[in-house]
């Protein structure tokens, strides 16, 4: 298995802080860097569950290594363990090894990527699908890998699940808004825009809602956009909360309305969207005490994911 220099890094640090550790201990001095946090709660587990022979734990063991959610990293551990996972023919294991491998980024380890990309798309996981698409275009860029890409986006786009089936199709819309490997085909783009939207994608109608407000590919229509941004925000999307929330703060497609304004904005920071949050602050002080209970009241009845005040 090859190891990035990334990798070489870290272990080389590791080493150095067991060194320094040592020598600190030797003459009675605090050590010089932190010790190592108790594993939590749930990395032991996974252990547990990996040492008794789960699959699927030594896969997303493998995968807390890596991402830095086990400190101090340890990206040697994170592939012997998702590499192990991947060859008993785990589909998870075999997708991150697709990242995992690509981010190293030579040209032997793409091949290596797409190896296990290929391998966990063909068992018809959408998910694995749509991360190989998106590694064809960015990490091997010929005719052929992105006419692959394609191919494994448009079969994603049919598969069980509606949200990864739209994930798919803003890909593909993605794909020929931008010319990523074809010419750029507006026509085509807008299709699977509505394909997507058409499967419920929540991210496709904040895509097709920005198109119809600024009336790129398609005429412009704010009513329109006002329509899909308020049923992906329904959806519990913070984009969408937050474009919903500039509709009624400014008028778009729908009167002004404050109330509405804040509360969407409160929700979409509540939701992960921190710059909401000054949206609707900014908001609040052009309200009315009046109104502004009125907010809090729809806030405290209503769920983020859910709402019910504004079907």
């Amino acid at each position: 298995m090859k190891i990035s220099k990334t990798l070489l890094v870290s272990l080389a640090f590791g080493a150095a802080v067991q060194g320094a550790s040592a020598q600190a201990l030797q003459y009675n001095l605090p050590p010089r860097f932190p010790t190592a946090p108790k594993p939590s709660p749930r990395q032991i587990e996974l252990q547990k569950k990996t040492d008794a022979g789960d699959v699927d734990a030594e896969a997303a063991l493998g995968w807390m290594y890596y991402d830095g959610e086990i400190q101090p990293m340890d990206a040697l551990k994170a592939f012997q363990l998702t590499q192990a996972a991947a060859e008993k023919g785990n589909v998870t294991a075999e997708d991150q090894l697709l990242t995992m491998y690509a981010q190293i980024g030579t040209p032997d380890d793409t091949e290596k990527a797409l190896y296990w990309g290929r391998k966990a798309a063909g068992t018809g996981d959408q998910s694995s699908q749509i991360d190989l698409g998106k590694a064809l275009q960015t990490y091997a860029s010929t005719d052929e890998a992105y006419a692959e890409a394609i191919h494994w986006f448009e079969v994603a786009a049919t598969g069980p699940n509606s949200d990864l089936a739209g994930r798919a199709t803003l890909a593909l819309a993605n794909t020929y808004a931008k010319g990523t490997g074809v010419k750029v085909d507006e026509g085509k783009a807008l299709y699977w825009l509505k394909q997507g939207v058409d499967k419920g994608s929540a991210e496709s109608m904040n895509v097709l809602g920005l198109a119809y407000r600024e009336g790129t590919g398609i005429d412009k229509d704010a009513k329109v956009s006002y329509k899909y941004f308020k049923i992906s925000a329904n959806k519990g999307n913070a984009i969408g909360q937050d474009l919903l929330g500039d509709c009624y703060a400014n008028g778009v497609g729908t009167d002004v309305n404050l109330v509405k304004a804040f509360v969407w904005y409160t929700y979409a920071s509540m939701n992960g969207s921190p710059k909401d949050f000054q949206k609707a602050n900014a908001v609040r002080s052009n309200m009315t005490d009046k109104d502004a209970d009125a907010a809090m009241k729809i806030i405290q009845h209503n769920s983020i994911l859910s709402p019910t005040f504004d079907k």
